[in-house]
């Protein structure tokens, strides 16, 4: 059983994705204790669809890790850009990207992200639900 690749080229409007399920682990190999994300995706697609981007990770140190990001979205999948934030008072890099997936209206999307900050970082994957704004 694996994920199944889904269009949104026939959609029109603006979805919120949030957050639903996730797995993943900090630099010690722990367990994340919550990974908090959402963005907006303007169903057109192309450079800037995704806006509004949020990314909150509590590690296993009950550190908590801050990102938000933008991207650019093709049929099928998103690639987010200027993935910047804090963890503590350190600065954050990272990458998230993901694949639109399901049979729905609208698809769920599942992502995968890194986060780093000096020797520390974060990594999961997370599988989001849509709230369709105005989409069609």
């Amino acid at each position: 059983m694996g994920f199944r690749q889904a269009s949104i080229a026939h959609l029109a409007g603006t979805v919120t994705y949030q957050n639903a399920q996730f797995v993943g682990f900090d630099e010690s190999g722990a367990a994340l204790l919550d990974v908090d994300m959402a963005f907006d995706v303007d169903l057109r697609g192309g450079q800037g669809a995704v806006s509004n981007g949020r990314l909150l990770v509590v590690d296993a140190g009950r550190e908590i890790w801050r990102a938000a990001f933008e991207g650019e979205v093709t049929a099928t999948s998103a690639v987010m850009s200027d993935v910047t934030g804090r963890v503590g008072s350190a600065s954050l890099s990272g990458s998230v990207q993901g694949i639109f997936t399901g049979t729905g209206a609208v698809p769920d999307f599942f992502s995968s992200f890194i986060l780093e900050s000096g020797d520390s970082f974060v990594k999961g994957l997370t599988l989001l639900n849509p709230t369709c704004g105005t989409c069609e």
